[in-house]
């Protein structure tokens, strides 16, 4: 997320998807489309991940897509006039 915040302007928007193949882009899901239990947790996670970063980015908005059975969670992250993100120390 830092990576795409930081590289898009701010007008731009990236979208990350979670339960998507990296390499074939087969829809594998985050879960079944019957409970939005690991949707709702990898909508957390994300938001956690969000605000972890140094400066927090307050740039995303995720939403649950479904397909073939399966849900997956699109993350929309918007370019940052606050970059540069940083997902550990920025120095030593």
């Amino acid at each position: 997320m830092a990576r795409i915040a930081n590289t898009l302007h701010p007008e731009d928007v990236g979208i990350l998807f979670l339960g998507v193949d990296d390499q074939s882009g087969a829809i594998l899901g985050v879960t079944n489309t019957n409970t939005n239990t690991n949707t709702d947790t990898k909508q957390k996670d994300v938001r956690k991940a969000a605000n972890a970063c140094y400066p927090p980015i307050d740039t995303i908005i995720t939403r649950i897509l479904e397909g073939e059975g399966r849900a997956i969670v699109a993350v929309l992250i918007r370019g940052s006039d606050e970059r540069p993100h940083f997902t550990g120390r920025s120095y030593e």
